[in-house]
């Protein structure tokens, strides 16, 4: 079945100093959605989006076309046997590959999963029942809750005041699923997630209760008693809790929890204080009038390296982000609103699904009966978060062929932990940007800390035009977002070093382990700062949506290898291959087009380090 998807060419609503605007794109039909969820459905490495249709009693999945045309997407049917689909998600339920899609079915009492087929027929779904007595099912999830390695179901059923979960017993029989009731009285159970709350290694519960008024979550004590688990209260007080989501707001290293809620009207996050005191949370109101807030999400919308958050509010008709500031002030939040008039906005999420570098927006509205997607365009113009500051030689003038070096230094001005993109460009002559000519990926660096690398080498083309040129350091997140910068200028004249020299490529020498050997290593090192053994991190964040990363201790010279698998031995993508320098080596698994599961990444050294270790993708 073709769906025409209806492009409005219109700015929303411009934020960041006017530089931020978004596109919005609506499905061509009447959809009253409660919710949507995005990933690739198909294999083909683009982002899709499944959808709950309740006044079809059907739910659909809109294949996206692989182009940066949002124009004409294809809906497919997924089931057709739903009373009320209210909530939907997707993941590879049985380890096979491919992903399938849950729903908890509202009127249907039920939770029900389809399976996919893994032949890329996308009309081709066997319907599995999880439960079908779950009376008033409001929410679904999935994840490995007893951490054995196959992917479980949870759940929240608001007439029932359930939150439950049920244990996949990772055999072909993808009916047999045992029940563990978490909680049988949270009053009006009605939004389901699941993190690492305190950091012990296992998934923890959390939910919010609509009648209980509560934010709540469970905390799983890691042994093989799967129903052993103790309730600690967030918030006892937030009137008409209707969702909840956890991510970490201030940067700090540990989970925070998120909540909206129907009669306060309030858009909320309890800050973790990363202590042994599970039940010490600190609360921040980030909106007290968003008139029946529903949907809660947290991304970096603006690519300034800390997370904002996003939320929907159903009687307001608004669909809206707060942007945070990156510093200790964590309830300084600008508001800005991506559309004001999105009649019962119920649903939102964020992900970056046309593949350009930024967080686009997606959302479905009950009232208005549409799902939309908000692509984020244009420049965003940002603060200087980072002092960058480059070191060469005045008045440098070099030949075709010649090379040149130069030192740099990366202060943050943040008093949080940050991950960093550092990237270099040419401006040409023409005052086009050549680049980047080189990248170097999630450097972590301290609150206040600097970064220093010395002796950056850098080649010029043999036939590189003669004249003035700019070379140019940027830092944060690669390619869109800038938070500091700082150039230099150089010429190039007449002559050539290297005659034979024709190459068109900008090459740079030593930057990788200048940065590695010098900014860092920060522990478990000798002298020269170099590691003392051979040691892999364990991946952070994880679980994760949609990059983790892994530092990999090297204290000499060696062959390094770190694939990503899936759970079914699949190779999935290489992160390292080859001879890489002493050092500590930061890796990212960006799983932006892969659905929500479970992965493995095995890192060898022969001889010195065999590591494998597991990553849940959650979106």
């Amino acid at each position: 079945m073709k769906v025409k998807v209806c492009v409005l060419v219109a700015i929303l609503l411009p934020v960041l100093a006017a530089a931020q605007q978004w596109i919005e794109h609506s499905a061509d039909g009447v959809f009253d959605c409660r919710s949507v969820h995005a990933t690739d459905m198909n294999g083909d490495g683009d982002i899709d989006i499944i959808a709950g249709i309740i006044n079809n009693d059907e739910v659909v999945w809109f294949e996206n076309d692989g182009t940066n045309n949002l124009a004409d997407w294809t809906m497919h049917l997924v089931g057709s046997s739903v009373i009320d689909p209210f909530y939907v998600y997707a993941i590879d339920v049985d380890g096979d590959g491919d992903t399938d899609v849950l729903c908890a079915d509202k009127l249907g009492d039920r939770i029900v999963w389809w399976e996919s087929d893994g032949a890329g027929n996308t009309e081709v779904w066997v319907e599995h029942v999880v439960d079908n007595a779950y009376n008033s099912a409001h929410c679904v999830f999935a994840i490995d809750v007893d951490s054995d390695g196959d992917v479980d179901v949870l759940g929240a059923a608001k007439d029932d005041d359930d939150v439950t979960w049920w244990e996949n017993d990772g055999t072909n029989n993808v009916d047999n699923w045992t029940e563990h009731t978490v909680d049988g009285a949270f009053d009006g159970a009605n939004g389901i997630y699941a993190r690492d709350v305190d950091d012990d290694g296992d998934i923890d519960i959390l939910g919010a209760a609509s009648y209980a008024d509560d934010i709540t979550w469970w905390e799983n004590d890691g042994t093989n008693n799967v129903d052993n688990w103790t309730e600690h209260t967030i918030d006892g007080a937030f009137t008409g809790a209707q969702y909840v989501y956890a991510e970490d707001m201030d940067g700090d290293g540990d989970i925070d929890v998120l909540g909206t809620c129907r009669d306060d009207d309030d858009v909320t996050w309890w800050e973790n204080d990363g202590t042994n005191n599970v039940d010490n949370w600190i609360e921040h109101t980030v909106c007290d009038d968003f008139d029946w807030a529903a949907g809660v999400y947290a991304s970096d919308v603006d690519g300034d390296g800390d997370t904002d958050i996003l939320a929907t509010a159903v009687t307001g008709g608004e669909v809206a982000w707060w942007e945070n500031d990156g510093t200790n002030n964590v309830a300084n939040w600008t508001e800005h609103t991506i559309d004001g008039d999105f009649d019962g906005a119920f649903y939102v999420l964020a992900m970056d699904m046309d593949e350009d570098g930024d967080i686009d927006v997606l959302g479905s509205a009950v009232y208005a009966q549409e799902i939309t997607l908000w692509e984020q365009v244009g420049p965003v113009e940002l603060p200087n978060l980072f002092d960058v500051t480059l070191i060469a030689q005045p008045m440098l003038h070099v030949q075709r062929g010649g090379y040149f070096q130069y030192d740099a230094v990366i202060h943050s001005l943040l008093p949080t932990f940050r991950y960093v993109d550092i990237w270099t460009v040419a401006v040409l002559p023409n005052g086009d940007e050549y680049g980047p000519v080189w990248l170097i990926e999630q450097l972590p660096i301290a609150p206040g800390g600097v970064l220093f690398a010395s002796g950056l080498g850098q080649q010029i083309p043999g036939n590189a035009p003669l004249g003035s040129y700019t070379y140019r350091m940027y830092a944060g997140r690669f390619p869109y977002a800038v938070v500091g910068s700082d150039e230099f200028d150089f010429e190039i004249v007449a002559g050539n070093t290297a005659p034979g020299n024709s190459s068109t490529h900008w090459r740079a020498d030593g930057v990788h382990s200048a940065f590695t050997h010098s900014a860092v290593t920060t522990k478990a090192s000798d002298n020269d700062g170099l590691p003392l053994q051979y040691e892999c991190s364990a991946a952070y964040p994880n679980p994760f949506n949609p990059t983790t990363t892994i530092h990999v201790n090297l204290p000499e010279t060696a062959d390094l290898s770190v694939a990503v698998y899936n759970v079914t031995g699949q190779f999935v993508m290489q992160l390292a291959d080859g001879e890489h320098s002493a050092g500590t080596h930061g890796l990212v698994f960006d799983a932006s087009h892969l659905a929500s599961g479970l992965f493995f990444i095995r890192t060898v050294v022969p001889g010195e380090l065999n590591d494998v270790q597991k990553v849940m993708l959650v979106r």
